[in-house]
Formats: structure tokens, C-alpha cells, sequence
């Protein structure tokens, strides 16, 4: 299972983006989705979650805010820092 951390900005219009990070072969990437409920931004604050994408392309990719990954062992195998 791949693992993400990512942050939240609230937007300009209703809702929210999430921007996030995730590692794939050593690279790191970026991505961001639009959540239109105002309010969830703290909910996905510091948190890790499961990402699909195209190992051909991994910029093609997508977030699956509904599965959390809380396992820090594979937070670390999938490339982040778990150290404060």
C-alpha cells in the first residue's frame, strides 16, 4: 500500500484542496484535489492516506481520502520521515 501525507488549503471559491506529496522509485511527486464541504480540512491535516497511479506516469494519480494508513512502517518504506 502506498502512503501519503499531505496538507490542506482552503480555497477561494467554496470547499477545499488538499495538496499532498507521495514517493514513488525515490521521486517525490505532488497532487492536489477539490473537496466542496467547507470544514474537512482539519479532518486530513497530517495524515497519510492511499494513492493509485500510473507507474508509467506518476503524475497521474489519485487520493483515497477514505483510506487512512496509520502502519508507520509503511508510511517509512513508502519514503517519508517520521521523526518530529
Amino acid at each position: 500500500m502506498l502512503v501519503v501525507n499531505q496538507k490542506t488549503v482552503i480555497g477561494v471559491d467554496t470547499g477545499i484542496t488538499i495538496e499532498y506529496i507521495y514517493y514513488y522509485r525515490g521521486n517525490k511527486f505532488k497532487g492536489h484535489n477539490k473537496i466542496t464541504n467547507k470544514g474537512l480540512d482539519q479532518l486530513f491535516q497530517n495524515k497519510f492516506y492511499k494513492i493509485i497511479f500510473n507507474s508509467n506516469n506518476p503524475d497521474n494519480h489519485i487520493i483515497y481520502i477514505d483510506e487512512e494508513n496509520t502502519d508507520t512502517s509503511k508510511i517509512k518504506e513508502a519514503g517519508f520521515n517520521m521523526e518530529k
